[in-house]
């Protein structure tokens, strides 16, 4: 399996591919662009299938790393969070656990009513492809 190095350029590669066919198709909604890019760039640094042991990733959350810790303790390495629909599900649905008392506190104290169905569809997309490259990467590498 590669280094978290190697995953790492290999998704900064293809964002830059995704970035230009995105360019290519005239896609031209700047709010939506950034916004993918950077919940790409979150998922590249934060999210991965490697979350289940000591890794990197796993090392950036900081102090917060904590919040992982039953997702790493009932994941197997290897097992679902490397498969390509289970894997960035568990994750996500994690990630969602995490993040769910932020948006409760988004909506009740600071009065954000909604998203919209296309920039939550971006952030979805912008999470998910970092974690499916991951899942290719290891299986051609």
């Amino acid at each position: 399996m590669p280094s978290d190095k190697i995953h790492t350029k290999i998704n900064c590669i293809m964002l830059l591919i995704i970035l230009i066919i995105m360019f290519m198709v005239g896609l031209k909604d700047v709010q939506l662009v950034i916004t993918f890019v950077l919940t790409y760039l979150f998922a590249t640094y934060f999210l991965s299938p490697d979350l289940d042991i000591d890794s990197t990733p796993y090392k950036r959350w900081g102090v917060f790393r904590v919040l992982w810790y039953p997702y790493k303790t009932l994941i197997k390495h290897g097992g679902i969070s490397h498969h390509p629909i289970a894997g960035p599900i568990s994750i996500l649905l994690n990630l969602f656990i995490i993040l769910l008392p932020l948006l409760v506190f988004a909506k009740v104290i600071l009065g954000i009513q909604s998203i919209s169905t296309e920039i939550v569809g971006v952030i979805v997309i912008g999470c998910l492809l970092p974690i499916e490259i991951h899942i290719i990467t290891d299986k051609i590498l």
